[in-house]
């Protein structure tokens, strides 16, 4: 008879170390997925724009910035953003919204450089024309000189992490769209786990 009580004490305080994991490990992958967007959000504040990190998708603005390469956009005034020239390559590097491009592919924020800057009285809106610095793919102004609004404009690029932005292309092309993938891969470990400690439970 003790021996019983025994065994089902011991098989009760097994129950609940494993009930106890369970629930710490769920607690620890909430937090973590819940920082991941605090940070995003926060760098959208600091940044001041709703595009703070992109990946770069194509090779248009080599040998300066790479297919992959993960930037850091801040969003600043329109008449604060940097005229250049063509020859110099020496204007701001710009995140937007290409209206040029075809409909379906306007959602995708284009990495292109300020070529010329102008001021347009009749709508009081800063205009932009941009342009690729790989002279091979992109020898002239973006869709043969297109005026870009600053209402198009999510911001200068400031830095970047060589070559990591192909893992965000593999989960998703947005950051957001990445933390959604890696929650339903961590529900679904969650799951396993669970499964599995039930199982043994009640083979117990």
């Amino acid at each position: 008879m003790e021996r019983n009580r025994k065994s089902s004490s011991k098989k009760d305080n097994e129950e609940k170390k494993s009930n106890k994991k369970i629930i710490i490990t769920a607690f620890l992958i909430i937090t973590a997925i819940s920082s991941s967007f605090i940070t995003f959000f926060i760098l959208q504040v600091a940044l001041n724009t709703t595009h703070p990190v992109v990946v770069v998708i194509s090779g248009s603005m080599e040998p300066n910035i790479y297919e992959n390469d993960l930037l850091f956009v801040q969003g600043i005034d329109a008449a604060d953003i940097r005229n250049g020239t063509v020859e110099d390559q020496d204007g701001h590097v710009i995140v937007f919204i290409a209206r040029w491009l075809a409909p379906e592919e306007q959602g995708t924020p284009v990495v292109h450089r300020v070529v010329n800057k102008t001021y347009d009285d009749e709508d009081g809106k800063w205009k932009f024309q941009t342009k690729g610095d790989n002279v091979l793919t992109n020898p002239v102004k973006d869709a043969g000189g297109f005026w870009t609004s600053e209402d198009d404009i999510l911001g200068i690029v400031i830095g970047k992490i060589p070559y990591v932005g192909w893992i965000f292309r593999i989960l998703g092309s947005s950051p957001i769209i990445t933390y959604f993938l890696i929650g339903i891969i961590i529900l679904l470990i969650i799951s396993i786990v669970w499964d599995m400690t039930k199982e043994k439970m009640e083979e117990e």
